[in-house]
């Protein structure tokens, strides 16, 4: 798989990821890295401990990860829970925005897991 099918598969914005990191070697590199990390369990060990803290950094982290590499998906859902908890105690529930983004980040890491095996 090509780094440009992965981001179709993703539903991601390849030409913008590319136009910021100029060439597929780089882009690849930093979404293997990223999936090595998996934030996404940090970020729901936070969920469970309700520490609001930690959740806002996380979902903070991965907005960036998102508008970096022009993940839309994992930038949109991750940028509404960022907000919810902003201020420290969530203004909504944030159970529903929370699946938004573990179901975008299993979209990526089926993706980027395909890309790996090139």
């Amino acid at each position: 798989m090509t780094v440009k099918e992965c981001y179709e598969k993703m539903g991601a914005n390849y030409e913008e990821a590319l136009s910021r990191l100029l060439d597929d070697t780089r882009i690849k590199k930093y979404l293997l890295k990223y999936v090595e990390k998996n934030e996404l369990t940090e970020l729901e060990q936070s969920l469970k401990d309700k520490n609001w803290k930690d959740l806002f950094m996380h979902a903070h982290n991965m907005k960036g990860f998102g508008l970096n590499l022009s993940l839309t998906q994992i930038h949109k859902s991750s940028d509404i829970l960022c907000e919810s908890v902003r201020s420290g105690e969530p203004n909504q529930d944030v159970e529903p925005l929370f699946k938004a983004v573990k179901e975008a980040h299993e979209n990526m890491f089926a993706a980027v897991k395909e890309l790996g095996a090139d």
